[in-house]
């Protein structure tokens, strides 16, 4: 019966350590003072004051802030503290059988009291307070408003508390009557008494002699020792220290000689002074940090015979071998020391200022056999003083190797963790939350006690988040780690002039101060930034807004009786119309005000939050907000009213969530926690703390799975808890269950666990962007690609959804900025099957392929991406928590398949070590070294007998993965292509005639709408025979030009597209600065006319088109059919040239920018749908007429 009392208490400490740790309330008092309104409001902390004076009488009362507040003294079994809960290092010999139980036997934290190692779980007295809430005046109710209400079934909460715990007086000295012992030294702390006691003393009451035979230096460590000799010293110290930096020794004989010996980066240093000059030697080849008995001795003297008289000698020996010596001069007197003082293992810190020595903090080691000028010295009773000395029983574990609270053993002469729950590693340094272990995005945190917590999104439920849950009252439960549980509903109506809000709550707490809604902007809040907010500020509802000429705060008259009343629903409507909003609660009263200055609309996001906000710690919200937390307790039957439209905000589809539950709902039953572990409800999850010696999530464990002796994950994996079990993440070039096979990637494949690979960045945001890629897909659902703009909230992302692929483009500008751009696929991908993805922009023009069948959207005016200022992800991100909100429809998921053949921006990025910078549960996907990335231009891969890949490439190709293209001058072009050497090209390629593609002009192409590409070009004749036809005007048969026609594509801001020419008679279409651009002049006249139209913006890949009437008298130009210019000249005739149009370019890649004098600098990009000199007559079919290096333009056509 004793032993579950001691459980209880030690889990009541426990919690109570969690609510200090995680405190509900601020501490102090505050004002908040903003225009037309002042509120002042206290709060406490719910654990106990610093303050606080315990006597052995009867329980005290003291004031705190303005709450009366009783403390109760008494012992507790719990070894948790709340202010240092992962930093108290232990240390337990391997021949301890209780090592594999017991987490934690002695404590050597200064902040500590007392070391207490019979029963390593008493640490000292708590003390829990009782808090009475103080009487508040209010201001008299105001008008009171009345409205029709909703009809909920009330939830029903549980409202049993239990009272703290309190044991007998305290087992410890009371300054007033049990005086510390041997000159030990008496004060008062939070958790009671406690002696501090001098230098070879210990006890609770300093009782006891502490006997230590050889010393454990900690780095904080340092013994003293006095010298008797005045002109010199001889000291020879044994060591033991595997720390790279350290002070060994520095011996003090008089104010102007000393020496030093130290470690500097694992070097041996020795310093010396006589009083004139300093003397550092360095041993550049020994280390002596080898965790092995090391004897140094240092010696200083003066010359003591006439000979030497001035001169001073100094050496260092190590084992007795002479390393180090040197001599220098100095004055013939030196000054004589009262003080002539030894400092071993280091210098206290009041020392440390004052002395000039280049490493002056401790050596982490263990000293024994000290001699002092020839006798041997007992090292540590023979000592003056000291600081924080121990038995040397681990060299291993004396530098505390462990981080937080795991435990170190050793093993001969080396060490092992003991981690407790939630961390991973070599030295318990990894937190499990770095490979978020939760599910469907969910955010893990790191949480006192069970090591972490995942706090689940909207729908999901569990330990991981794995289970699914339907919400129909959700339920809040404040801020863990500064985030708070929240829903997010849109808001499907404009909200700026008027609205009203009706909302049911259920406070389980009547002394939080919390968010209960808010609407503003997805970005920092200054104090004229728009929002509406309602807050529960200990019993008020209060309700802020501002206009964007600063905020105003109504709050009700009284505060609602939660304490009476747990379990009742309470009723809030509220509402703005222009200026004016009001606030009434029950009915029982109603409170309105104005906003200050002149603004009268509300211009917000159209998006709620209830129960709390999505950013971390409300950072980014205004005013006062950011001091509040997420509310705990119940939101419901929210139902909004502007306009017309009146709906019912949780029967719609929510944004976003984080953290809820399902009112009156909880995770923790009797056995959902083992062996005693205590489980604490946190809405959607929940968590386990466990009692001493059990382990797990669950407490279903002797020893932490993931303990670096314990798991079989191989080096450099990662050991991943779960429930009853754990899982290895495998880094790149490792596979298997363990890690443990060695993996070379040919073409990857994505486990669908906590898998992804990152590739450096890549410029996704051009105007011209091309990205293919095949994709074999195991599941239909998964995020395959993904990059963003942090700073500016852009990002690109490809997904599976029930087989559908998805493109997903968050944009910035324009009218519709921020919002989400789709793009699906026209077909559904079969499982375990390749298939071929393209994606492409060009302009405002974006298209997504799948097996040939593309779909598009078009970017708004304005809309752009931005470039992305992260690594491109592939197959998931590194915790799918950080995956912004609208990036995958649904909860995101990892990809679950085979991937292979990427290529952006016609770049081939084969996906091995070379490329990935980082990745986890990446395999082969075929499992052998002939994968699909291995061969390039379809050459065909064997394997030799050594099971190594090698490529067969075809004969145009070479290489090791057949990437080099042969030249044209050794492999011929074909179909009369023509070999030449480009400016910007280091070796011949072939120029195709009109109708053939491919690097050697092998291939047929169908030419439809020509797609010129900056090297190609097309003439077109209009004096050819087929044009001299009926339906021309004689005119036009002379080659005078009457009209202009064409139909074009492009995203590039500068370009030609169409010119002809006669002499200095010209006329030319082309784009500047994304502007359309025409040229015209006629003979004799100078300069040529230039006009750019304004607000005629071509560059963005949608087709355009411009039509240019010349007559005797002006010249007409119609943009997008719309935009009309008329220019007047005085030439009384048309333009007269020689009949031919080039496209794009000039033959033989004559320059640009010198056939056009200078009026265009650059070979056309983009497409070209129809050209027309005639109002009769167009051609849309190009493919009977000379050109070279044409491709189609079927990719860019309207879907």
């Amino acid at each position: 019966m004793l032993h579950c009392k001691k459980h209880v208490f030690r889990l009541t400490a426990l919690i109570h350590s969690l609510h200090k740790t995680f405190p509900d309330l601020l501490s102090g008092d505050t004002t908040y003072s903003i225009p037309d309104f002042k509120f002042s409001y206290e709060t406490t902390t719910d654990f106990w004051s610093e303050d606080t004076t315990l006597t052995d009488g009867p329980t005290t009362q003291q004031p705190f802030s303005e709450f009366n507040t009783t403390f109760y003294a008494g012992t507790t079994l719990s070894t948790l503290s709340s202010t240092d809960f992962h930093r108290t290092p232990s240390t337990l010999g391997l021949d301890d059988d209780r090592f594999r139980t017991q987490r934690s036997l002695t404590t050597e934290d200064a902040d500590r009291w007392y070391s207490h190692s019979t029963e390593p779980n008493e640490i000292g007295p708590a003390l829990y307070p009782t808090k009475f809430l103080p009487e508040t005046e209010t201001p008299p109710p105001s008008d009171v408003t009345s409205e029709d209400e909703l009809t909920t079934i009330e939830p029903t909460l549980s409202t049993k508390k239990e009272a703290p715990a309190t044991l007998g007086p305290p087992m410890f000295p009371d300054c007033s009557k049990w005086p510390c012992l041997n000159g030990g030294s008496c004060f008062y702390s939070e958790k009671g008494p406690k002696c501090a006691c001098r230098f070879g003393w210990e006890g609770e009451l300093c009782q006891e002699r502490q006997g230590v035979q050889t010393p454990a230096l900690t780095g904080r460590s340092y013994l003293i020792h006095r010298l008797s000799n005045d002109t010199g010293a001889v000291i020879g110290v044994d060591i033991r220290t595997l720390a790279p930096t350290g002070l060994i020794l520095y011996a003090a004989i008089s104010p102007h000689l000393y020496m030093s010996t130290y470690l500097q980066d694992g070097l041996l240093k020795f310093q010396f002074s006589c009083g004139v000059q300093t003397m550092v030697f360095s041993e550049v080849k020994l280390h002596i940090n080898n965790g092995y008995n090391i004897n140094i001795m240092a010696i200083i003297e003066m010359g003591s015979t006439i000979e030497d008289l001035g001169k001073c000698t100094a050496s260092l020996l190590v084992n007795n071998t002479l390393k180090m010596s040197g001599d220098q001069m100095t004055a013939l007197t030196i000054k004589q020391s009262s003080e002539n003082l030894l400092y071993l293992g280091g210098l206290p810190d009041y020392l440390q200022p004052q002395i000039d020595i280049p490493v002056k903090t401790g050596i982490t080691g263990c000293m024994r056999a000290l001699q002092i000028d020839a006798v041997e010295v007992d090292i540590y009773n023979d000592a003056v003083e000291g600081e924080q000395i121990t038995e040397c029983s681990s060299l291993a574990c004396l530098s505390n190797p462990c981080h937080g609270t795991a435990t170190c053993v050793e093993f001969a002469d080396t060490w092992n963790c003991l981690c407790p729950n939630g961390y991973v590693g070599l030295t318990c340094e990894q937190s499990v939350c770095l490979n978020n272990p939760c599910h469907f995005g969910a955010t893990c945190v790191q949480y006192p006690g069970s090591g972490f917590l995942c706090l689940c999104p909207l729908g999901k439920h569990g330990l991981f988040c794995e289970h699914d849950l339907e919400v129909g009252q959700p339920s809040f439960f404040s801020s863990v780690n500064g985030l708070s549980s929240f829903i997010a509903y849109p808001l499907p109506t404009a909200i700026h002039n008027s609205f009203e809000l009706r909302f049911r709550f259920v406070a389980e707490d009547a002394d939080q101060i919390s968010l209960m809604l808010f609407i503003g902007q997805d970005h920092m809040h200054d104090a004229m930034t728009d929002h509406f907010a309602v807050s529960f500020i200990k019993g008020y509802i209060a309700l802020t807004w501002n206009l964007g000429s600063g905020p105003r705060r109504i709050f009700m008259s009284q505060p609602i009786n939660v304490k009476a009343h747990l379990q009742q629903a309470h009723t809030v409507r509220l509402g703005r119309l222009g200026q004016r909003a009001w606030l009434t609660v029950d009915g029982l009263g109603n409170v309105t005000g104005t906003s200050p200055g002149r603004l009268t609309q509300l211009n917000t996001k159209p998006i709620i939050f209830i129960g709390g906000h999505n950013s971390e710690n409300f950072s980014i919200l205004p005013h006062d907000l950011p001091l509040h937390r997420g509310f705990l307790g119940c939101i419901f039957d929210v139902q909004l009213r502007a306009g017309r439209i009146s709906l019912n905000l949780q029967k719609t589809r929510a944004a976003i969530g984080r953290g809820v539950g399902q009112c009156a709902t909880t995770p923790c039953y009797s056995t959902t926690c083992h062996n005693g572990g205590a489980c604490l409800n946190q809405g959607a999850t929940f968590t386990c703390l466990c009692p001493d010696g059990w382990f797990g999530p669950l407490c279903s464990h002797r020893y932490n799975l993931c303990d670096f002796t314990r798991h079989n994950c191989s080096s450099g994996s990662t050991c991943v808890p779960l429930i009853e079990h754990y899982e290895c993440d495998c880094p790149i070039g490792r596979s298997g269950k363990f890690c443990e096979k060695e993996e070379q990637l040919s073409d990857v494949s994505f486990s669908g666990t906590r898998s992804f690979l990152s590739i450096a960045q890549q410029e996704l945001h051009l105007l011209e962007t091309t990205l293919e890629f095949e994709l074999k897909p195991e599941k239909e659902r998964g995020l395959i690609m993904f990059s963003r703009n942090s700073k500016h909230n852009s990002f690109f992302a490809i997904s599976l959804q029930g087989g559908v692929l998805e493109l997903r483009l968050l944009t910035q500008g324009g009218s519709n900025g921020g919002e989400i751009i789709v793009v699906r696929s026209g077909r559904i991908l079969g499982m375990n099957a390749w298939h071929k993805i393209q994606m492409s922009r060009f302009g405002r023009r974006v298209q997504l392929a799948v097996d040939g069948t593309s779909n598009s959207a078009t970017l708004l005016t304005g809309q752009v991406l931005l470039a992305t200022d992260s690594l491109l992800s592939i197959g998931g991100v590194s915790d799918l928590s950080e995956l912004p909100n609208g990036a995958m429809a649904g909860l995101p998921i990892p990809f679950t398949g085979c991937l292979r053949k990427l290529m952006i921006n016609d770049k081939r990025i084969q996906l091995d070590e070379r490329t990935i910078l980082v990745g986890r549960n990446v395999a082969d996907c075929d499992g052998t070294a002939c994968g699909g990335d291995i061969c390039q231009h379809n050459g065909s891969c064997w394997l030799d007998i050594s099971l190594q890949a090698h490529c067969n490439c075809p004969q145009e190709y070479t290489g090791e993965h057949c990437e080099t293209q042969l030249s044209c001058m050794e492999v011929k072009c074909q179909n009369k292509g023509r070999c030449q050497k480009d400016e910007d090209s280091e070796v011949p390629r072939c120029h195709c005639p009109l109708g053939w593609t491919g690097s050697y002009c092998e291939r047929e192409s169908a030419v439809g709408a020509p797609r010129f590409q900056g090297d190609g070009y097309l003439i077109v004749d209009k004096t050819a025979s087929g044009f001299k036809r009926r339906g021309l005007s004689e005119r036009s048969k002379r080659n005078e030009l009457e009209f202009v026609y064409v139909n074009f594509s492009t995203a590039q801001p500068e370009a030609m597209i169409l010119w002809s020419s006669q002499e200095s008679e010209l006329i030319g279409i082309g784009v500047e600065s994304g502007l359309l651009k025409l040229v015209w002049s006629w003979r004799g006249e100078e300069p040529s006319t230039t006009v750019v139209v304004p607000r005629t913006v071509v560059a963005d890949g949608t087709w355009h088109d411009v039509a240019v009437s010349i007559t005797a008298a002006n010249i007409t130009v119609v943009a997008d059919q719309k935009a009309t210019l008329v220019f007047n000249h005085h030439q009384e005739r048309l333009i007269a040239t020689d009949g031919i149009f080039y496209l794009g370019g000039f033959p033989k890649q004559r320059s640009v920018q010198n056939e056009t004098k200078a009026m265009f600098h650059s070979s056309f990009q983009g497409c070209i749908s129809e050209l027309a000199w005639s109002e009769s007559i167009g051609i849309t079919d190009f493919k009977n007429f000379q050109g070279e290096n044409i491709a189609s333009c079927d990719v860019h056509a309207e879907s």
